[in-house]
């Protein structure tokens, strides 16, 4: 199994991070690799999601349980697809002068050995570029108002 952790800072408050990470259909706008976003679900506190990821010849789809406790944390469960383990863990932390430190861990194994050495060479790279996306939507999104 590979993990991950990253931690920032950022000039956004704990609410509008955890608005931009749980707006899941939004992915596909921003997000590299994403190719497609579905929800399902009405109970914002326990409900799934379907991403579809595309890297180079590679696609593949799952679905997600994603359990949020706003505006502090959100936890993804990969259910099915192409891995043995996923869970991603993020969680925001209200800072002074609006701002908040998010932090994202992330667990993942795949079932195939293959896909699993292939990916986890670019593992970090790829996760790194993710947070980036999402710092980048924030800039987007709040620094107009």
């Amino acid at each position: 199994m590979i993990k991950f952790s990253l931690k920032r800072i950022l000039p956004y408050s704990n609410k509008q991070m955890y608005n931009i990470v749980i707006d899941i259909k939004k992915y596909p706008e921003f997000l590299p690799w994403c190719i497609s976003a579905e929800e399902y679900g009405s109970n914002k506190k326990k409900f799934k999601a379907e991403l579809e990821i595309g890297f180079n010849h590679i696609k593949e789809s799952f679905l997600s349980e994603i359990s949020p406790l706003y505006p502090d944390i959100i936890i993804s469960k990969a259910i099915s697809g192409p891995f043995r383990i996923l869970k991603n863990e993020w969680k925001f932390t209200e800072e002074k002068n609006n701002t908040c430190e998010v932090e994202l861990n992330i667990e993942f194994q795949f079932k195939s050995m293959i896909l699993h050495n292939l990916i986890g060479k670019v593992f970090e790279y790829s996760s790194r570029k993710m947070i980036n996306a999402f710092e980048e939507r924030a800039k987007q999104l709040y620094e107009k108002q």
